[in-house]
């Protein structure tokens, strides 16, 4: 708040101490001045008038203040889901435009980059000869595969045939 909320800040004030039957000393109400004079004037005023529907005793500066961070981080809140929304959103026929333009951009940079590099990265002929390009189960792990195949199969074939038979 500004100083030129102090007065509006005041009469708000005396309000809510007249709604709970409180009297406030200018001592006081400097204190609650000097405690939340970091807010808007907005956010305080709506944090006063929510105290007064939502609680049955007069609030200290410090519940005060915790009800204007609760407003503060709500907004927060509200603003961070409302942009995220609005990248969601589909492109226009000009942004998706301008978004191709520069992902071409970037590509034709980057792709001279990606060249020398994977010129640099040989495999040596001998290696890529003498390394199979499959590798082949041993002959333990071939038979039990053809193993599990087999009886997979007799299931599947008994299956049909009870089907066939309940028709």
């Amino acid at each position: 708040m500004i100083d030129a909320d102090r007065q509006a800040f005041a009469v708000e004030l005396l309000g809510l101490a007249e709604m709970y039957r409180r009297e406030l000393s200018r001592l006081l109400v400097k204190l609650y001045w000097e405690g939340l004079r970091e807010y808007s004037y907005d956010d305080v005023l709506a944090a006063i008038r929510e105290w007064i529907w939502r609680q049955r005793f007069f609030p200290v500066v410090a519940e005060l203040r915790e009800c204007v961070e609760e407003r503060i981080e709500h907004r927060r809140k509200i603003e961070e889901t409302a942009a995220r929304s609005r990248r969601a959103l589909p492109m226009s026929v000009e942004e998706q435009a301008r978004a191709d333009a520069a992902a071409k951009v970037a590509l034709d940079e980057i792709r001279p980059l990606l060249g020398s590099l994977t010129a640099t990265i040989r495999i040596p002929l001998k290696v890529a000869r003498d390394t199979p390009l499959t590798i082949r189960p041993s002959a333990a792990e071939q038979a039990a595969h053809d193993e599990r195949k087999q009886r997979a199969l007799e299931q599947l074939r008994t299956l049909q045939a009870e089907l066939e038979d309940s028709r």
